[in-house]
């Protein structure tokens, strides 16, 4: 494969089945962006949004192998941890609830029996929960060398299958430890936009839409957010914010098939590549932006 001039490999192999081809991959030098879970707790592996933790791309000098894994995470994940990234330093979370309605597209090729959500919202996505409490915790954890130390607040979670196609959405309730003023916390997601001056084509700017109308966001009107146009689909839409100190509470949705599959892989690829001499060279800072 190195002979024919590949490098990037993108994998959407079934987990279960990812993980021993991706290795081999890697072992052989190639750099494979994965939406597999099998790699997403490896400590050697960013688990990557590029906005929320672009500094993990460090844990990739602590590797065995020429190669590389890059993961990107849940897609329910992915949507909570982009929601949470712009308040962590502000609001200082003790805690975060979220319960999500999932579209049915998140179910993967074979979906579900359309009996099963007609008129029907099912409450168990099996092993769900547990995925978007891990990896939102690495994703917002702190690394310190090759050691990544999760985010500490104690994240609790409900997980729905909904009659929806695309876009998942979440209700994020925050108990907060300190107490600004709602604008601020308004300023800090309209400012996030870590990756602003590195250009690269997947990268939605600004990463986070908040919208003031009452009733946004939603599936049908909000899952294809994200400018300029090669990035439809990549942001993440937050809306309905009620703050009623200590408790933070909104929505968020994002494109479980684009920002949460296919498109969240390319875009790790485009951070790689724009920040790979620092990685290979094992020097300097490679945090977003």
């Amino acid at each position: 494969m190195a002979r024919s001039g590949v490098r990037i490999v993108f994998s959407a192999l079934p987990s279960g089945t990812a993980g021993k081809f991706e290795s081999e991959l890697a072992r052989r030098g190639l750099h494979v962006f994965t939406n597999a879970s099998d790699h997403r707790l490896d400590p050697s592996v960013p688990l990557l949004i590029p906005e929320v933790n672009g500094d993990h791309l460090e844990l990739l000098r602590h590797r065995t192998t020429t190669g590389v894994i890059v993961a990107n995470p849940n897609c329910t994940a992915t949507g909570l941890a982009l929601g949470l990234a712009p308040l962590v330093d502000l609001l200082a979370p003790r805690s975060v609830y979220v319960a999500t309605y999932q579209a049915l597209s998140g179910a993967g090729l074979s979906g579900l029996a359309s009996v099963a959500t007609s008129d029907n919202v099912l409450p168990l996505i099996a092993g769900e929960e547990e995925k978007v409490e891990r990896e939102t915790a690495r994703l917002l954890g702190h690394r310190r060398g090759g050691q990544l130390r999760p985010w500490p607040p104690p994240i609790v979670s409900h997980c729905a299958r909904v009659g929806v196609r695309d876009g998942h959405l979440e209700a994020v309730t925050v108990v907060a430890g300190r107490r600004p003023r709602v604008e601020a916390i308004a300023r800090a997601w309209k400012a996030f936009d870590p990756l602003h001056r590195l250009r690269l084509p997947t990268a939605p700017h600004p990463p986070v839409v908040l919208r003031s109308e009452p009733d946004r966001p939603q599936p049908r009107l909000d899952r294809w957010a994200g400018a300029p146009a090669t990035a439809r689909g990549m942001a993440a839409v937050v809306g309905r914010v009620r703050w009623n100190a200590p408790h933070l509470r909104f929505f968020v949705l994002t494109h479980n098939g684009v920002r949460g599959a296919a498109g969240g892989s390319v875009l790790n690829a485009e951070y790689f590549l724009a920040r790979q001499g620092l990685v290979a060279e094992g020097g300097g800072d490679s945090r977003a932006g």
